[in-house]
This record gives structure tokens, sequence and C-alpha cells, in this order.
């Protein structure tokens, strides 16, 4: 099955993320931009900016040139800026996460029916696997209660899934999770495993 993106199902997500995206986009130029600044500083040759000279064009009536600041201000600046941005970033993290709730709801409600075919032809399965694997497990108990030596059978012994009868094996735990989240009723489990 092809499922529905979680944005097509809930448009408001898609701008989430966006906005999400573009805070920490915005946050990392910033950074970056204080490392170039912080390495000049360090090496001896910071900027100086042009704020002293647009006082004195403005003193002469001039017009001012955009304001540039010098290198210690700019990075004062941005260390301000970078620190009220990731303040502000749990909001976006925060709204991020309702629109996913929502939009996930909305997929897991489109599913449903799918889920539940699923899920009934998986627990069916697993009760004929269960039925299977005891009655393997009793031909291979008997053969062994006769006395033979089973080494020339090559019997097999699904460990993983554990003993058929095992009350707190795999197949316990399987059903166990398939009943309380309402799949199947306590009359589908096996009896040896509930």
């Amino acid at each position: 099955m092809k499922l529905p993106t979680l944005e097509s199902l809930h448009p408001p997500l898609a701008v989430a993320r966006a906005d999400h995206a573009n805070s920490y986009a915005e946050i990392a130029a910033m950074r970056s931009e204080a490392i170039v600044i912080g390495q000049r500083i360090r090496d001896g040759v910071p900027k100086s900016g042009n704020v002293e000279a647009n006082s004195f064009r403005i003193m002469r009536g001039e017009k001012p040139e955009p304001e540039i600041l010098s290198d210690p201000d700019r990075l004062d600046f941005l260390r301000r800026q970078i620190n009220e941005r990731v303040r502000l970033s749990a909001a976006f993290d925060g709204a991020l996460q309702r629109e996913k709730a929502v939009a996930s709801n909305k997929l897991c409600e489109a599913v449903t029916p799918e889920h539940t075919a699923l899920v009934s032809d998986f627990a069916a399965k697993l009760s004929a696997l269960h039925a299977a694997h005891t009655k393997y497990v009793d031909f291979l108990d008997a053969v062994e209660a006769s006395g033979a030596s089973m080494s020339y059978l090559r019997p097999v012994w699904p460990a993983a899934i554990g003993h058929p009868r095992d009350a707190s094996a795999s197949y316990h735990w399987t059903y166990k999770e398939m009943r309380e989240h309402g799949h199947i009723t306590m009359n589908q489990i096996p009896e040896v495993v509930r």
C-alpha cells in the first residue's frame, strides 16, 4: 500500500516543518558568520565597520550609508540573536510536534481498515503456526519417549519463537499484545500460552 504523506493529510504540518527548518537554518547561518568574525578578531584583523564614518557623514549633512558594525560589535549582536533564536526555536519544535501528532492521527485513521485486516490475518497465521509447532514438538517428544535417537531426523528447534507451551515465550507476549490492543479476544489465544 502506498501511504499518503503526512503533509497531504494535514497541510499545516508542511508549514510547521518549513518554519522549523528555516529557524535552524537562520541559526546555522548566524553561527557560521560568528565563527568567521571570531577568527578575524583572533587573527588580529577585525573589520572596523562604518559606524564612525556614518557619524561624520551625518555631521556634514550627507546621507549615511547602510550601517556596518565593527567585528566586535557584530559578534556581540550575533551572539544575542543566536541566543534569542535558540530560545524561540523551542516554540517551533513544539509546533512541529503538535502538527505531526495531528497528521499521524489522521494517517492512522486512514489506514485502520487495512491494519485491522493485516493484524487479523497475522493472528490467524500465528495460530496456525502455533498449532503446527505444537504438533511438531509433540511428534518429537513421542520419538524421544520411544527411546530412539532423534539425531537421524535432524530436528529443528525454532528457539527464537520459544516453546509452544511456554506461557512466557514469544507466542504468549505476541498474543497478549494483540489482545490488549483489541485485535483478538482471549478465546482466540491458545489456552497453553494465555
